[in-house]
């Protein structure tokens, strides 16, 4: 990489890291640089090649919005592709997005949307699950509608475990029509106790169903 040794800038032990570093400097304006987007995306580049998968990411990213480089999608795709294939969930949020938008073109959308936000959704990131199941519930995955939204409610069910309030407000209301508005229990209850709710709601408890859709109704 002669860049490295005409930038004047220092490459320390970890090569691709280093690289990512000075090109997010470069990116920010950082220790007294003035912003370049060439400059970013050259080390982006750098890093990239070198298996940094935050660079691929950074770089596709350059690459989509033409920012130092010449304007490339099908760079940008083939780059996040590779990156979200490699499980980086910031990879497959932005893929999965630029699909579902049709800002690239793909056969499918809605499929190739759906394998990108289950892909984060599956390494626990919260945002892919709550896209993965309004795409389940918007029945675009593919699948029979029983069976979406089954889906659906498992993956609402996970962002709801991490206090997501539009997982709880769609399983308020999925569970109330699925089994009925009568409480079985006591609403008031610590949190430990519905945290354990949850956990037997995953298991399939429909008392426990009930009893958050109750719950999150009250709440609100």
């Amino acid at each position: 990489y002669s860049f490295l040794y005409s930038s004047g800038e220092p490459v320390d032990g970890g090569i691709a890291d280093s690289m990512y570093e000075l090109g997010l400097k470069w990116e920010w304006g950082m220790d007294g640089r003035q912003r370049d987007f060439r400059e970013a995306a050259m080390y982006f580049r750098g890093a990239a090649e070198w298996g940094c998968l935050d660079a691929q990411v950074k770089l596709g990213n350059v690459y989509f919005h033409g920012h130092g480089v010449q304007r490339n999608f099908k760079e940008a795709t083939n780059l996040l592709r590779n990156a979200s294939d490699r499980g980086n969930v910031e990879a497959c949020l932005s893929l999965g997005t630029w699909y579902y938008r049709g800002l690239v073109e793909v056969q499918h959308p809605s499929d190739a949307a759906a394998k990108n936000f289950l892909l984060a959704a599956k390494c626990g990131d919260l945002e892919g699950q709550v896209l993965f199941a309004s795409l389940c519930d918007e029945g675009r995955v593919g699948l029979p509608e029983a069976e979406s939204k089954r889906e659906a409610e498992k993956w609402f069910l996970q962002a709801a475990m991490q206090d997501d309030e539009w997982a709880k407000q769609w399983l308020s209301r999925y569970w109330w029509t699925q089994y009925g508005t009568t409480a079985p229990f006591d609403l008031v209850e610590s949190e430990a106790a519905i945290i354990d709710k949850l956990k037997a709601a995953e298991q399939g408890n429909i008392n426990s169903k009930r009893w958050l859709s109750i719950f999150w109704e009250d709440d609100r």
